[in-house]
């Protein structure tokens, strides 16, 4: 391909181009079938014993800096923006197949949206307000005066984390995308993503053929690269048809679009399964990879453990990586490792914490489920112990009705406007040394019963009690010979609050999509916004509570 000077066009006039068809190339492509072959090298520039604790971080090995993992995988895709994958094989040198945190995300890519991830986090230079947080240069022009592919840069013009920098190649016969790369920063990740698209003429045109990555994760004074290649082969491509566009639209089901994440049938570990499926050849020092990992573990297998280094191993395992035990007729259990700096927490006000977190999960015939959540923790700065309890019951999971159970003593709670009263009365009798109306324990016990009347329609029906318990009790000593103010002004000032409310809330999604797995409704995703009003109503006596109150919210 020829590049050359070219000055009949500016960047402006063809990037306003490339906008115009974006939305209708975004939407083009109604289903496609592809197989998508993934390769993932990551390297350990720099670590600290921190490293093992970040949540989805793979296992390291002692002495190793070098990791290697492929996966091959069934894609399938269906609008809206639906991907069901489907792991089929499965190889590498980490321990659990995990990679860097947060990378898959960047291979589903439709760089004709407006956004470049599905949770909106990078504005796409292609987007229709583009051209306030981007300016766009031509760089050069390829091809020959009738068939020119243009070279197009976008630089931000704010230093922000939503915006990208980098080139895209634009074909100047249909003002499609042939290849875009762009670089920026994502929370932890520094990151650069060339993106190579299909041939002009052909239907994977719109579609994206081969991803190249490169990122870099850094944190508290770890280092970690990482280069992944992602290769797709399409099996089939359904282009959308404007005579099907407005039935598309009314089939908010889209079971038929979903499967299970991994066909446990066909999963595949072997060496000599995975070199056919194989997209893109190991290279050299890939394949020592494979040799230096194939070595490790047939000594380990000579040297075999000894019963108090299995017990110590399988300690230390419950000590610093998450644990999930399985019963059969009873349910699974799964809890955080017990050492973890993640699990610490330290502010100014409350100190240093430290929390543990436990889940068991039961199914039931019909699909109904079982979850309990509890959460334990403790504060050295206050010495106080304090718990919760998050229990879901989904009895009816076609229409997704939950009893919903939450339970426990909550965080202190500051409010000194009982104070401010006693003090802004004037000539105040009261020994302030001894009334202590500005922290408070609370313990707290909510309960609710939701079901979805029609699809995107949430009705919710419960009640919301609080035990308000200063966390030093007060007396209330007159100094002087000052008579005691009557009991109905002394009934406002108490140790103890309590509270009981009846709740209703209602939430609705218009034209929301859905899937059926099995039995159970799982709710995707809407083009229009959730409306919800929550309604709230306190009343003295019942339950002994002390007080009344109302609460309206309006949420969208």
């Amino acid at each position: 391909m020829t590049s050359y000077a070219y000055r009949g066009i500016s960047a402006d006039s063809v990037i306003e181009r490339v906008m115009t068809f974006a939305p209708f190339y975004e939407t083009i492509v109604s289903d496609y079938r592809a197989s998508l072959y993934i390769k993932g090298k990551m390297d350990i520039q720099k670590h600290n014993f921190i490293l093992r604790y970040v949540p989805s971080m793979f296992r390291l090995q002692k002495g190793v800096n070098e990791y290697l993992l492929e996966t091959y995988s069934d894609l399938h895709y269906t609008a809206p923006n639906i991907y069901d994958q489907k792991v089929k094989a499965s190889q590498g040198t980490v321990r659990g197949n995990r990679g860097l945190p947060g990378l898959l995300e960047y291979f589903n890519v439709n760089i004709y949206s407006s956004s470049l991830l599905n949770d909106e986090r990078l504005l796409s230079p292609l987007a229709k307000n583009g051209r306030k947080y981007y300016r766009y240069q031509i760089d050069s022009v390829m091809g020959d005066h009738n068939n020119p592919d243009y070279r197009i840069r976008f630089i931000p013009r704010t230093k922000s984390d939503q915006l990208v920098g980098g080139y895209m190649i634009v074909s100047g016969n249909v003002w499609s995308v042939r290849e875009i790369r762009f670089s920026g920063r994502s929370e932890l990740i520094t990151f650069t993503c060339r993106i190579k698209m299909g041939e002009v003429g052909k239907k994977n045109e719109f579609l994206p053929v081969r991803y190249d990555m490169e990122a870099l994760f850094k944190f508290l004074g770890n280092r970690v690269g990482g280069n992944y290649t992602a290769s797709l082969d399409y099996k089939s491509i359904e282009l959308k048809e404007k005579k099907t566009r407005r039935k598309e639209k009314k089939k908010y089901n889209l079971s038929e679009s979903f499967s299970l994440k991994c066909d446990t049938n066909a999963y595949k570990t072997d060496a000599s399964t995975f070199a056919v499926m194989r997209h893109i050849p190991l290279e050299e020092s890939e394949k020592k990879l494979y040799r230096d990992y194939k070595l490790r573990r047939d000594t380990a297998t000579v040297r075999k453990p000894s019963k108090s280094q299995t017990f110590w191993g399988t300690m230390g395992d419950l000590m610093l990586e998450d644990y999930k035990f399985n019963w059969s007729n009873i349910g699974s259990v799964r809890f955080s490792p017990f050492i973890n700096p993640l699990l610490f927490s330290y502010s100014g006000s409350n100190g240093l914490s430290y929390r543990q977190d436990f889940r068991y999960n039961r199914l039931f015939a019909g699909d109904k489920v079982l979850r309990v959540v509890p959460k334990l923790g403790y504060n050295f700065t206050r010495k106080e112990f304090y718990w919760s309890v998050n229990a879901d019951f989904e009895y009816w999971p076609q229409k997704r009705g939950f009893f919903r159970l939450n339970v426990g003593n909550g965080n202190r709670i500051y409010s000194s406007k009982v104070l401010d009263e006693l003090k802004a009365m004037p000539d105040s009798i009261f020994d302030f040394n001894q009334i202590h109306l500005d922290y408070f324990k609370d313990l707290y016990f909510n309960f609710r019963h939701t079901l979805e009347v029609v699809n995107g329609l949430d009705i919710g029906l419960g009640f919301s009690a609080h035990k308000r318990t200063a966390v030093k009790p007060s007396r209330f000593v007159i100094i002087g010979d000052y008579p005691m103010p009557p009991p109905e002004f002394m009934e406002r000032f108490k140790n103890t609050y309590i509270s009981f409310a009846p709740r209703i809330r209602v939430e609705w999604t218009p034209r929301l999509y859905y899937y059926m797995n099995g039995k159970r409704k799982i709710n995707l995703r809407s083009f229009y916004p959730t409306f919800s009003v929550d309604y709230e109503r306190g009343f003295k006596g019942v339950f002994k509570s002390t007080g009344e109150y109302e609460r309206i919210e309006f949420d969208l």
